[in-house]
């Protein structure tokens, strides 16, 4: 049997929440849903994905890393920086079956390597998410633990046969408004040559809204007279003007998502970097989008397992942006590993279990 370790529980929203669907109707976006199987049959329901949490705390143990590097003054190239904040520096000189077997072993020992993957040569990580996060309601309650079940309420979020949302109210529309400082007047006294800045300015964002406009025209017009007008990307219009109202949709405050992460075959030092990204993340207190705008903020009651045996009932003690972890000796034990491992780091061996290419290697392959 693997050696592993579960950290499972609620995460309750304190603000509302939004993960923006790649779905889009005209100046309003939805949050993105998932679609679940249960005794009451296909349900929809908006989630926060597991991917994008798992990317947050990948960057916050990156944090540590960056710290541990600071403290020796030393420096490493942006590559090999954006394989260990992101995954991977670049879409390409992606090298994944060219790993030798020492960069196999020292990646899988490695502290953040081993933890998080990733890297030219895809590494598998040991950190996983057990499933995108849920709302907590009575038709996903048989997806979630048993000792978890009695937390759920309320009732799923549905969606009608036009794809909008109806039912319970997990999910509220918001207004987004933006105010453009220059078109309404400022920066008069600060900003070289203004009238011409202006002037150049306000042209640009009419004749993209224009541009944009007759795209929207021409889109239409095709599709009454039964065909389709396709427009890449590269030449689709985008309007710069900031002053726009739109809507979303957001998970109210108050609903319960379920969290759960798995962390098979961790070393204790990985396991302490875990959590130390897991302390991190929760006290960023950043969930989906718009954080800086005040929303995705939650409180986590979280319990950490060990081979099916509670550790901790609560893993996290207090509140953001002030959480610690549980005082145990398990947990005090893999953080100082953690810290022991981080303060070990050095270009050197980043750069051994992250190697990158330059763009001379991939032209020269391709």
């Amino acid at each position: 049997m693997v050696d592993t370790y579960n950290i499972r529980g609620v995460i309750t929203l304190t603000a509302a929440a939004h993960q923006s669907s790649p779905e889009k109707d005209g100046n309003h976006t939805p949050m993105l849903s998932t679609r679940v199987m249960t005794d009451l049959g296909p349900v929809t329901v908006p989630i926060i994905s597991a991917n994008s949490v798992r990317a947050l705390m990948r960057r916050r143990a990156a944090d540590r890393v960056w710290e541990a590097l600071r403290a020796k003054k030393m420096q490493i190239p942006r590559d090999l920086y954006l394989s260990v904040a992101r995954g991977a520096y670049s879409r390409t000189g992606m090298k994944a079956g060219e790993a030798t077997v020492q960069e196999l072993v020292a990646a899988r020992s490695h502290v953040f390597a081993g933890l998080f993957g990733g890297g030219a040569r895809m590494f598998a990580s040991r950190l996983r998410m057990e499933a995108d996060l849920l709302p907590m309601v009575a038709e996903t309650k048989e997806l979630f633990p048993l000792w978890l079940q009695a937390m759920c309420r309320g009732t799923a979020v549905l969606r009608d046969g036009e794809g909008r949302y109806r039912g319970s109210g997990l999910i509220s529309k918001v207004l987004l408004t933006g105010r453009d400082d220059l078109t309404a007047g400022g920066g008069a006294d600060v900003i070289e040559n203004y009238e011409k800045a202006y002037a150049e300015f306000v042209s640009n964002v009419d004749a993209k809204a224009a541009r944009k406009k007759a795209q929207t025209t021409a889109t239409k017009a095709a599709k009454a007279a039964g065909e389709k007008l396709v427009i890449s990307d590269d030449d689709r219009a985008k309007s710069d003007a900031l002053a726009t109202i739109a809507t979303m949709d957001v998970l109210n405050p108050g609903t319960r998502l379920y969290f759960g992460e798995r962390l098979p075959g961790v070393t204790p030092a990985q396991l302490g970097l875990a959590l130390m990204a897991l302390q991190d993340w929760a006290n960023q207190n950043a969930l989906g989008g718009g954080s800086v705008r005040g929303r995705g903020s939650f409180s986590a009651a979280l319990a950490l397992e060990h081979n099916g045996s509670r550790v901790t009932d609560n893993l996290l003690l207090g509140e953001a942006p002030a959480y610690r972890l549980a005082d145990d000796p398990a947990i005090s034990q893999a953080v100082a590993a953690a810290q022991t491992a981080l303060d070990a780091i050095d270009p050197q061996s980043l750069g051994h279990v992250f190697p990158t290419t330059t763009d001379a290697d991939v032209q020269e392959a391709a």
